[in-house]
């Protein structure tokens, strides 16, 4: 169906306009490389609005980059293109997880998370972003009101991180915070329905 939703093409196609309308207006100081000169406030909260944008950008390349993990393993093709198909057609920010599968084979929630470690010269946490993960941990320990699912622990679980300078060793702090609760995912292991897999995912 031609007008239904697709996340990727509405992020990109935001973004884009929002970055072509600032080159355009200020093409004519582009050659000798000064944007800032001429950046009126108006141009800047366009430029915010679109970098605003970069976190969904990065969190929907990392959703669908985990899903190709899963299939080379967990899941079928199948499964794999219907859980695509879903985050796809779902808006940036909705209630739930941010990926909830119901396949009887290998049902499976994910919460994804790109934070760059920003502490300890980026090799930790800063304070609000580990407040963010620790409560996505705890909604899939414990549920989400919001997510409609009643027993979580029917399901698969994974907190998914972008692999990126520090995040290996920022996510050390979360094993001494939840220790045999939580897991490095390994792609040999058996997986355990009580256990919450943490999985990092490298994007070139």
């Amino acid at each position: 169906m031609s007008g239904a939703y697709n996340r990727d093409a509405e992020l990109g196609k935001t973004f884009s306009e929002a970055i072509k309308s600032i080159v355009d207006a200020h093409s004519a100081t582009a050659n000798s490389g000064d944007y800032y000169s001429n950046l009126s406030i108006e141009t800047l909260i366009r430029l915010k609005k679109a970098l605003s944008n970069i976190n969904n950008i990065i969190t929907l390349k990392v959703c669908l980059a985990f899903v190709e993990r899963l299939s080379q393993k967990y899941i079928s093709e199948d499964v794999a293109t219907k859980v695509n198909n879903d985050i796809l057609s779902t808006h940036a920010n909705t209630n739930g997880y941010d990926i909830q599968c119901n396949d009887e084979n290998f049902p499976f929630l994910a919460e994804i998370k790109c934070n760059i470690p920003c502490d300890k010269g980026g090799k930790k946490f800063g304070a609000a972003q580990l407040t963010a993960i620790i409560k996505d941990i705890e909604g899939l320990i414990n549920g989400k009101i919001k997510a409609n699912i009643e027993h979580v622990c029917d399901y698969y679980r994974f907190m998914v991180f972008l692999e990126y300078d520090g995040v290996r060793d920022a996510i050390g702090e979360l094993f001494k915070m939840f220790g045999h609760q939580i897991a490095l995912l390994d792609d040999e292991d058996q997986l355990d329905k009580e256990k919450i897999y943490l999985v990092l995912i490298p994007l070139k």
